[in-house]
């Protein structure tokens, strides 16, 4: 849950304070699990060590934080100007060549190359704003216009992924009414 409220892992501070625990508290949990997880091997019999070993895969933990980036990454084209995100479904999507695109949309390979670029940067800052704002790069011309254009973009793919998560909770709500 914190998870999706913040829309990045928390960090430990973070989930101690949630659950109203020190940190001190949160390390001892987490040294007495990983004492649970002690294998053993004589106790196997009937299950191979496959069965008994952990996973090489990713963590249900990884698992979500991928389905949390995929649906903001989503929301991120979803709010791309129109012509941007013609060129990212197109391309990406529906892996049409360049050529065809350009002809589309009455423009030269050049400028859907270069249409690819700038969908490319916003949707990488649009992601990088909500989920690792230390990774978001600082605009040339914070003032400028092209930064408030940049700003408003963050502001309309933050509010888009929020109702989409407020959506499936609100069903929740109603069914257990």
């Amino acid at each position: 849950q914190l998870a999706s409220i913040l829309g990045r892992s928390p960090s430990t501070q973070e989930v101690a304070e949630a659950v109203g625990m020190t940190l001190s508290e949160i390390a001892q949990n987490d040294e007495d699990i990983a004492r649970a997880q002690v294998l053993s091997l004589q106790g196997a019999q009937d299950a191979s060590l496959d069965d008994v070993l952990p996973s090489a895969g990713p963590t249900p933990e990884q698992l979500i934080e991928h389905r949390e980036r995929l649906a903001y990454l989503v929301e991120a084209v979803a709010e791309l100007p129109e012509r941007l995100r013609i060129v990212v479904s197109d391309y990406f999507l529906e892996e049409r060549p360049m050529a065809e695109i350009a002809a589309e949309l009455g423009v030269t390979e050049s400028r859907v190359s270069q249409m690819r670029a700038e969908a490319l940067v916003l949707l990488r800052d649009a992601m990088n704003h909500e989920l690792d704002p230390t990774l978001l790069q600082a605009h040339a011309r914070p003032n400028g216009s092209a930064s408030r254009r940049r700003e408003a973009y963050f502001a309309a793919v933050a509010s888009r992924h929020a109702a989409s998560i407020r959506r499936p909770a609100m069903r929740a709500l109603d069914e257990t009414a």
